[in-house]
């Protein structure tokens, strides 16, 4: 990801990975957000793991 610094919000942070949900409405039909996976691949399977583990000492 290099320096981190260089996002000055968190939602570019977020789109740079991929993680930033998509938000699908067709009229009055609203759909399930999705995460947007046109980020960085590698970034984002890390951050996977990372909060994986966070998740599983936090429920111990």
């Amino acid at each position: 990801m290099g320096i981190i610094r260089r996002f000055n919000k968190a939602s570019q942070l977020n789109a740079y990975v991929g993680t930033d949900l998509k938000h699908y409405q067709s009229g009055q039909t609203q759909y399930q957000d999705h995460i947007n996976k046109r980020g960085n691949s590698h970034a984002r399977s890390l951050m996977y793991i990372i909060v994986g583990n966070i998740w599983i000492e936090i429920n111990i």
